[in-house]
């Protein structure tokens, strides 16, 4: 009997570990994945800059630099970010009408 609750202890300790490390490695992806996205505004920002033109397609060019810098913060989970249509998704698909 003791052995098999210091197992299921065990076995409970290892489920915890498993799951902080999934935590882990998906904040890493996320960041890894926000730093991506801050290079390639960086490199279209600067390509729209030298080459004069609306590399953008955007009415607002720094409007839409801005928002995709936001976008980017949004999924780092070491920077904040002003809140976003996508943070209200979880919401807004809980309620039908019909």
């Amino acid at each position: 009997k003791a052995w098999e609750s210091l197992r299921n202890q065990k076995l409970a300790e290892i489920v915890v570990e498993e799951e902080r490390l999934e935590q882990l490695k998906d904040q890493a992806r996320r960041w890894h994945e926000a730093e991506q996205l801050r290079g390639y505004i960086a490199a279209l920002a600067k390509f729209a800059d030298e080459n004069d033109v609306d590399a953008l397609n955007q009415e607002e060019p720094q409007s839409y630099l801005d928002w995709a810098s936001n976008h980017a913060n949004d999924i780092d989970p070491l920077a904040s970010s002003k809140p976003t249509i996508l943070d209200e998704k979880e919401h807004w698909s809980r309620y039908r009408y019909w």
